[in-house]
């Protein structure tokens, strides 16, 4: 698709941010960013965004607890006006319907970020809102809206990449990565967005796959060793879908992830997927846009995946299928 985006913009601390959704990554970021001085507006449910305009927003993170009383915040992304940057950390699920709301000034003024599971966030939003200047972003971070206005981050990185599929636009992103950078947030301009998006749903699915499917923590994974050969063949078959869609993910891709999962044993070894808290608590997940994306490229690759297979097929005919759907006579 050809773009019609003309001027390099640059961003410095006058920039005016947009939060859309501040759950775990959201509430993360945008609270840093508050924290730093920077002007945010949250857009949240209007439960969220009530609590977050009455009695502001905590952020809670392994080194200290910040706590910012005076927090904008508004219940559509319909009645924001005047941003430079939207971060969008929605669920996959949730981005077209979020994206049908940009207006002409979003769409025409805003540089948009989508911190979504999968490889497709970006394009969702181009797809739906034709003509947004939106770039795809990688967030590895373990953390959670504990109660509106409540942001706990507990464990592990918290480590944040984006950048330009097509390199154009690099010098742009360096310069708000630079400003979120001095504000706090671990953030980096990837040179090569393609292989950070795989890297990350490299990790992932086998993360969310095999936890969603035991209805346990990565550290009992760990210590199992039919855990970590489950664990394995997550990564193994992922790996070889992006290799035959023409993705080098590295040599050094299955070893790093690996170890990954091993140190979780020592940091946060009780940690979950969001996946699999939201099977526990019934809510959507973003099986779709991780395994269920995965299992189609491959079927289009024609690359065999068996544990991907069973890992889609059984959190989708399990939670995804409402049960009324389910056959209900008991087997003779």
């Amino acid at each position: 698709m050809r773009r019609l985006w003309n001027v390099a913009r640059e961003f410095d601390n006058n920039s005016k941010f947009a939060i859309v959704g501040p759950g775990g990554v959201g509430g993360y970021l945008g609270g840093l960013l508050l924290d730093a001085g920077l002007d945010v507006t949250f857009v949240a449910r209007p439960k969220t965004a009530e609590v977050l305009r009455a009695e502001g927003l905590i952020l809670e993170t392994v080194e200290k607890k910040i706590v910012l009383p005076t927090v904008k915040a508004v219940d559509h992304v319909s009645e924001l006006s005047d941003v430079d940057v939207v971060l969008l950390t929605t669920k996959s699920f949730d981005l077209s319907e979020v994206a049908q709301e940009f207006g002409p000034e979003i769409r025409e003024n805003s540089t948009v970020i989508t911190f979504q599971n999968g490889l497709e966030g970006d394009r969702i939003v181009s797809e739906t809102a034709p003509g947004t200047r939106v770039f795809p972003g990688v967030a590895y971070i373990v953390a959670k809206k504990a109660a509106p206005g409540l942001i706990q981050q507990t464990a592990g990185p918290r480590t944040f990449e984006f950048g330009d599929r097509t390199g154009e636009a690099q010098d742009e992103l360096r310069s708000l990565a630079l400003v979120m950078r001095h504000a706090g947030v671990d953030v980096q301009c990837s040179e090569n967005i393609e292989k950070a998006l795989w890297t990350k749903l490299i990790w992932i699915a086998a993360f969310s796959g095999v936890t969603g499917v035991t209805r346990t923590s990565i550290g009992n994974i760990v210590n199992d060793p039919a855990g970590m050969k489950f664990f394995e063949d997550c990564v193994d078959e992922s790996i070889a879908v992006a290799q035959a869609v023409g993705v080098d993910v590295g040599d050094e891709q299955k070893t790093k992830v690996m170890a990954k999962a091993v140190g979780y044993q020592t940091v946060g070894g009780g940690a979950t997927s969001s996946l699999a808290l939201d099977i526990s608590n019934g809510r959507p997940t973003e099986l779709e846009a991780i395994h269920g994306a995965l299992v189609r490229l491959a079927s289009e690759a024609r690359v065999d995946v068996p544990v991907l297979s069973l890992v889609y097929n059984a959190i989708r005919i399990g939670h995804e299928i409402p049960l009324g759907n389910h056959e209900s006579a008991s087997p003779r």
